[in-house]
């Protein structure tokens, strides 16, 4: 396991992107500076304000919004400090705010009808249902307690960079994730705690968890490894400063886990698990017409009229689509205008739907997929037929002891016995003949997505690629469908979410290379869409160019029409929202900010859009309300410093004893800080 993404995962469980993404530190203005002058860089940006639709309409708003005096201006960067929690030895419940979980009244999207689910499958499929149950496809997420793999048992750790020992209870099928912080008494912790929903993975390698708040999916920052048979942190918390518990899950996160999913009516972002593990019409397509078919009188003659999707059927590149789905891992991902993960269809081309982007050029060493490293493969190059399911047969699991067998025959198929070039008897004293041993060595990590045996297939070891030019973000499989403007679109895109992403993994020479190719695309998408942006992630990824440049009226005139046609809940909804309401802020207009952190609470609940509606709140004297988001804020992340002083201030003339607990919790939370120095870390007690 989870887009964060943080980076990638995104794409996946195990990281996300979707809390951070967009917010630029000021202090690393400098690293995106555009090489040809800020000024000519402003003025190619502000070009576009001329051919912004309805732009002045929409920005007609509040014009008397009161000034909130610099002491009260919010610094919305992730609190600072080591996580306190939600229970235990800290506030007293806060009142809901808005989201409160879901419920049987919560109003869902219809279902598709097309869809049966996996079940329907068995009747006349049973063979074949009873063994894909045995694979890790079916098990890929399950609710506590079903999983059917011996392995997680309670325990514990000691995480030394974030100076937090992280406590896992397992009572039948009841599982406890909680975090735990030494204070200054020695007998006092101060502990967060939630129940696991949801275990996410097969197990092969690791179980990584989710569990629900406010009706939101969130990742648990634990994760077992089956490989050391012990608890550690999740893909992308093992640092001094991580997310705890406050990563949530989006729907695409779950797309490569779940089978089937339904959406909350207006709200994108929340989402019920109608189909738990990967099921039969994830590969298969819709079965309800196939099923209709074969139990009516309707003649079916050579599967012309039968509209299920066989993959062994299906050209290569329509066949692999369905494996990539899933297995194919970008830098970044650009959806199709208008669509998301989940709205493939087993039969169509990936490229439809999406285009994911890869590093050209990287001068660094970077993790890449298996389909990045097949389509690498001179097997792959050299033949039409070679695919996944040449060597992967998704109905069957094989077992440890079938698997050298297995795979050396999947080679045979193509390669004669003496083709090795190795004699046989040293063949099999090293590894028993094993072909992929040796000409897809595995690649030990932890990090999830990442490919653990090479599918690059060759003779190793190999010398380093040669890096012939700058790189680049391009496209892991090359489009052959899609228009060229809608090529330069999403390159367009991806280029921009890299870069705003807050994520710079890149060296030097390469972000400035970067850098690069983002003025390139932008100039050339203007230019392809006569200046007039037409999708909703266009406009937004221009919209964050133009607040970058300092034009913050032109980002909100780009950001509004973004929002405005995009879906509530959707990323460039949320992306948008955030965008306003951080320039609103920044030119001092709380009811505008306030407008739009409602609406950042409603799809996606995060600890800092709860702060900065109480800032704004406290501008508008409206003093109560402000408490109750700022005890909403410490609730989901309660090492929230700046929101506990804050609350310890309000609440000392009205409530000294709460008042007294928040300057409790600071001082509990300063003496367990991380600080960057690591010669001033606190030692362990």
């Amino acid at each position: 396991m989870a887009s964060n993404r943080k980076r990638r995962s995104a794409k996946g469980i195990g990281g996300s992107k979707q809390n951070d993404a967009h917010r630029l530190d000021p202090a690393d203005a400098n690293r995106f500076s555009p090489r040809r002058g800020r000024a000519q860089w402003i003025s190619i940006i502000a070009g576009m304000g001329l051919l912004i639709w309805g732009a002045a309409v929409w920005m007609r708003g509040p014009v008397s919004d009161p000034v909130v005096s610099p002491a009260t201006q919010p610094d919305l960067t992730p609190p600072q400090g080591a996580q306190v929690s939600r229970r235990g030895d800290t506030l007293e419940p806060s009142q809901p705010v808005g989201n409160e979980s879901l419920v049987s009244t919560v109003n869902f999207e219809p279902l598709d009808p097309s869809f049966i689910g996996s079940n329907a499958c068995r009747e006349c499929h049973p063979k074949q249902f009873q063994t894909f149950g045995e694979t890790t496809h079916a098990i890929s997420l399950r609710s506590i307690g079903e999983s059917r793999n011996a392995g997680p048992e309670s325990g514990g750790f000691f995480h030394e960079p974030s100076n937090r020992r992280f406590e896992v209870s397992i009572d039948g099928s009841q599982m406890v994730h909680r975090e735990v912080i030494d204070v200054a008494d020695d007998d006092a912790k101060v502990i967060s705690e939630y129940p696991m929903e949801f275990e996410v993975g097969s197990g092969t390698h690791a179980h990584t968890y989710m569990f629900s708040l406010d009706g939101f999916l969130h990742e648990s920052p634990l994760t077992w490894y089956r490989e050391t048979g012990a608890w550690g942190m999740s893909p992308g918390y093992n640092q001094a400063r991580h997310p705890s518990f406050t990563r949530k899950i989006s729907a695409d996160c779950v797309f490569c886990h779940a089978g089937r999913i339904q959406k909350q009516v207006g709200n994108q972002a929340k989402f019920r698990l109608v189909e738990e593990p990967i099921s039969c019409e994830r590969c298969h397509g819709a079965g309800n017409l196939h099923a209709e078919l074969h139990a009516g009188s309707v003649a079916i003659e050579d599967d012309v009229d039968d509209p299920i999707v066989n993959p062994a059927k299906l050209s290569r590149e329509l066949g692999e689509a369905i494996c990539q789905q899933c297995h194919l891992q970008g830098v970044e991902t650009v959806p199709a205008a208008g669509v998301d993960h989940w709205s493939f269809r087993p039969g169509e081309s990936l490229e439809t739907n999406r285009t994911d982007y890869r590093f050209e050029n990287r001068t660094t060493t970077a993790i890449v997929g298996h389909v990045e490293q097949m389509h690498q493969s001179a097997c792959y190059l050299q033949t039409e037929t070679l695919t996944c399911i040449s060597c992967h047969d998704p109905h069957h699991q094989v077992t440890a002891d079938q698997r050298v067998d297995y795979h050396r025959n999947a080679c045979l198929k193509c390669h004669a016995d003496q083709d090795c070039g190795v004699e046989r008897a040293k063949r099999m004293e090293r590894n028993s003949n094993a072909c992929a041993d040796c000409h897809m060595p595995k690649n030990p990590t932890n990090v999830t997505h990442a490919a653990l045996h090479n599918h690059r297939i060759g003779v190793y070891p190999q010398s380093s690629a040669d890096f012939d030019g700058p790189v680049r973000l391009v496209p892991v499989v090359e489009p052959k469908l899609i228009g060229s403007i809608e090529q330069l679109r999403r390159q367009c895109v991806a280029v921009h979410k890299y870069i705003y992403g807050g994520e710079q993994d890149l060296d030097a020479s390469d972000r400035k290379a970067i850098r690069s190719q983002h003025e390139e695309s932008t100039e050339k998408l203007l230019q392809s869409l006569a200046g007039q942006p037409t999708d909703p992630a266009t406009r937004l990824a221009l919209a964050f160019d133009a607040q970058f440049a300092g034009q913050s009226s032109l980002a909100v005139a780009l950001a509004g029409p973004a929002i405005e046609a995009s879906l509530p809940g959707s990323s460039v909804s949320i992306d948008g929202h955030d965008l306003i309401a951080q320039v609103a802020m920044q030119n001092r207009k709380p009811r505008l900010a306030a407008i739009h952190f409602r609406k950042l609470i409603e799809f996606r609940n995060s600890e800092t859009d709860h702060f900065g509606l109480a800032i704004c709140l406290l501008g508008e004297r409206k003093t109560g309300e402000a408490i109750v988001h700022l005890e909403k804020a410490v609730a989901i992340r309660a090492d929230f410093v700046k929101a506990h002083q804050q609350l310890a201030e309000l609440l000392s003339r009205t409530d000294p004893r709460r008042a007294a607990r928040h300057r409790s919790i600071v001082e509990s939370l300063r003496f367990n800080s991380v600080t960057q120095d690591a010669s001033e870390k606190p030692t362990r007690k």
